[in-house]
């Protein structure tokens, strides 16, 4: 399939153009369930899938397309190798915790796996490796971690890259798949069970009832229900959680293509350095991604995908590329996600977050400690995943520094979250706000959340 497709798509990534779902209605009206899950991408739709055979009413509700957000603009690797994590976790949660996030990453592979093989999706076993191209010791202390945690990962001085490392650590036996073949095909399912899925529905406003269960309004209609799962990729409910100050946006720039005699990488890649180069095979192709950068941040103004084709050039002479597109993640503080109740105190609001990059796996390590927790019981990992836990102040406090400065700017359009002055993204010609990474079109549509409204342009 991948020979067949000879032309540039440009903002379209590898996986929306490879799989497609029927549309599902907008909600018009009032409906009713147990749980209402806003946000229809992996993490939402997987957690329905564990609600429902828990007997457990859903309802996932998205402001597009179903997985048409972060889902569809991942790398799509599964694994519970998150950058060189294991170091500082254990220097900072100690090593049970530590071995307990470690598992409970491995169990996400394994429920994908079991997924896969009700639902095609080209769900496939590979090794993921991280590397760095300057610090040999920071891979040799995670090699440390590691050893103290008893997980067999390999040291390794040469990979399949088309350039020499410093060190690299490899974790054997992770996983790759076509993520959206993977959502539909779930959503399909669910949809037989009675399962309602509402499509471009924006959720404008929550409202707690003194009794208990909440009122979620959008657009045309509302949604009653007993709780709430907020899984729209950044929080938008400022009430509670103060996520807006845990958390940044992050844009990720992306091109998938190949040249002549080129070999594919049997193992996937990724540099320990946030801005560094991702690489996996996907579909016959080679996935290619960098140059992140925060989400609004000044004079970001570099042709990104220029930038990745001329490093594929001189990786690979006569490539072309395919596919570019980019993707945003939300980025923590302490680098774990934030799954579990949505503020310090139970109410019946729910979060699922911050996935650093690794969305795939968190996706599915939120929706079993969401499911687990929603229905009564504990999960091992529910404590140290928390929305209340204690987070690193440096980073709380350089966003916040960031919103102020925002704040104070005078320029026009500001974004509708909190009034932060935007900036004209001249790329992909889009409004984006550096406090909490909001988006908009040139009309001012929202594309990007936190952010409910569009811009009055």
């Amino acid at each position: 399939m991948a020979d067949d497709r000879n032309h540039r798509k440009p903002g379209v990534s590898l996986w929306k153009d490879t799989a497609h779902m029927e549309p599902c209605p907008r909600l018009a009206g009032v409906a009713g369930c147990d749980i209402l899950i806003i946000g229809g991408g992996m993490a939402g739709v997987l957690l329905a899938e564990k609600l429902q055979k828990k007997g457990v009413r859903c309802i996932v509700a998205d402001a597009f397309r179903i997985g048409q957000g972060v889902t569809g603009g991942t790398t799509a690797k599964i694994t519970s190798q998150q950058g060189f994590l294991y170091q500082k976790l254990i220097r900072l949660q100690g090593k049970e915790q530590a071995r307990r996030y470690l598992d409970a990453a491995e169990d996400a592979i394994r429920e994908y796996e079991t997924l896969a093989s009700r639902i095609p999706c080209d769900f496939r076993r590979r090794s993921n490796v991280v590397y760095t191209l300057d610090d040999r010791e920071k891979a040799e202390r995670e090699m440390r971690a590691l050893e103290q945690l008893g997980y067999p990962a390999r040291f390794r001085e040469k990979t399949e890259l088309p350039f020499g490392v410093s060190g690299a650590v490899e974790f054997p036996d992770q996983a790759s798949f076509h993520p959206l073949k993977m959502l539909f095909g779930v959503a399909g399912v669910l949809a037989e069970k009675n399962v309602s899925f509402y499509e471009n529905t924006r959720i404008v406003h929550l409202k707690r009832w003194n009794d208990g269960g909440w009122e979620a309004v959008s657009q045309d209609g509302t949604i009653l229900a007993d709780q709430v799962v907020i899984a729209s990729h950044f929080p938008f409910y400022n009430r509670q959680g103060f996520y807006y100050l845990k958390m940044h946006q992050s844009r990720t720039f992306l091109i998938a293509g190949r040249s002549h005699g080129m070999k594919l990488p049997e193992s996937m890649y990724v540099d320990e350095e946030e801005r560094g180069l991702t690489f996996r095979e996907a579909e016959g192709l080679l996935l290619l991604g960098g140059y992140s950068e925060r989400t609004g941040k000044a004079g970001s103004h570099h042709d990104c995908w220029k930038l990745l084709e001329q490093q594929a050039q001189e990786f690979y002479p006569g490539w072309k590329t395919v596919y570019q597109w980019a993707a945003q993640d939300c980025m923590t503080a302490d680098g774990l996600p934030y799954v579990g109740p949505y503020g310090r105190k139970y109410n019946g609001l729910w979060v699922a977050s911050g996935f650093h990059k690794w969305g795939m796996t968190g996706s599915m390590m939120a929706a079993a400690i969401l499911a687990e927790e929603i229905t009564g019981g504990e999960h091992p990992c529910s404590s140290m995943l928390r929305g209340g836990r204690h987070v690193p102040l440096l980073p709380v406090a350089a966003n916040a520094g960031s919103a102020v400065q925002n704040l104070l700017r005078p320029a026009a359009p500001r974004c509708r979250h909190m009034r932060c002055a935007l900036r004209w993204n001249l790329l992909e010609r889009t409004w984006d706000c550096p406090c909490h990474g909001s988006r908009y079109d040139e009309k001012g549509r929202c594309l990007e959340g936190p952010s409910k409204n569009d811009l009055p342009l």
